[in-house]
């Protein structure tokens, strides 16, 4: 089992549903008598080199990497995952989640929505959605409980 976060957001309903999705996978892979994994996507976007900023993309990748597993440890200290399950890659979200959940062997991938609405929207979310067509495994998307607000 492989539950997906955003362990670099900075907005507080990403972050709610960043402890919703690890709720949801601890309760599923207590059910089904096994453990679960993370996974969690940084891309890298080009940086203009100014004085003081970080100059390449490596320090870039270290600094993003450096936050995750500061974030994650928070994170994870209600549930049993061993550092060797906590994956942090570089990629987009949704091919990095599902390679991980491959090379893995992971039955089920947790993964959480927002869904924005309107037209610019979709219905399970950007990356839920690119997970939910390119996966495998099995999916769980999990909401906030107030998905409508």
């Amino acid at each position: 089992m492989l539950a997906a976060v955003d362990l670099l957001t900075e907005d507080a309903r990403h972050k709610k549903l960043n402890d919703v999705v690890l709720q949801q996978a601890d309760t599923v892979a207590k059910l089904v008598g096994t453990d679960f994994s993370i996974v969690s996507a940084y891309q890298l976007t080009r940086h203009i080199k100014t004085p003081g900023s970080l100059s390449d993309s490596s320090c870039v990748a270290r600094e993003r990497i450096k936050k995750s597993r500061t974030v994650v440890q928070a994170l994870v200290e209600p549930y049993d995952v061993p550092d060797s399950g906590i994956n942090i890659e570089q990629g987009v979200a949704a091919d990095v989640i599902n390679e991980v959940a491959n090379r893995s062997g992971a039955g089920m991938i947790v993964i959480g929505t927002v869904a924005r609405t309107g037209i610019g929207g979709s219905l399970f979310g950007n990356t839920a959605e690119g997970v939910l067509e390119g996966a495998s495994a099995n999916v769980l998307i999990v909401k906030l409980p107030n998905f409508d607000d």
